[in-house]
């Protein structure tokens, strides 16, 4: 993989062909917004973004000095989904992600929780409980990936 990273390691841009990421690079460096596909899971074209580039300034002499090749063991996911060489990637703060969790758990699972109350208080063999049930639990798996804590 080539790569071009910022002063924190940070993957500013990554790629399997150098070529690609060198033309890449010296288009977003003299664009200011650069148009983004969408897709959804399916690969599936689902609209258009404009996007600041985060890319610095290069020319054709200074974009060879920053690409640099990476074997695939020297490139680590960080917690948010961003890449960084190897060892530099932040560590999650725990109690930061026990604080996010907690306000994500307050507006979209303590709803379904009530309901489920509601139901149950109304009429306790209803069957929309067991959905309900289900729904949360798989909001809060859904949250606990969202904002995992560090191992």
């Amino acid at each position: 993989m080539f790569g071009i990273i910022d002063e924190n390691k940070k993957f500013i841009l990554l790629d399997a062909d150098r070529d690609t990421l060198r033309t890449t690079a010296l288009i977003l460096a003299k664009e200011e917004t650069i148009v983004i596909d969408d897709f959804d899971e399916e690969g599936k074209k689902i609209g258009e973004h404009n996007e600041t580039h985060f890319v610095p300034m290069f020319d054709e002499d200074t974009v060879d000095e920053a690409i640099k090749e990476y074997a695939d063991e020297d490139i680590e996911v960080a917690y948010n989904g961003d890449k960084y060489v190897k060892g530099f990637a932040p560590v999650v703060d725990n109690e930061y992600q026990r604080q996010k969790r907690e306000a994500a758990y307050e507006v979209e699972v303590d709803p379904i929780t009530a309901h489920i109350q509601r139901l149950r208080d109304d009429d306790p063999e209803s069957e929309e409980i067991a959905t309900l049930l289900a729904e949360r639990t798989a909001k809060r798996e859904e949250i606990k990936a969202r904002y995992p804590y560090a191992e």
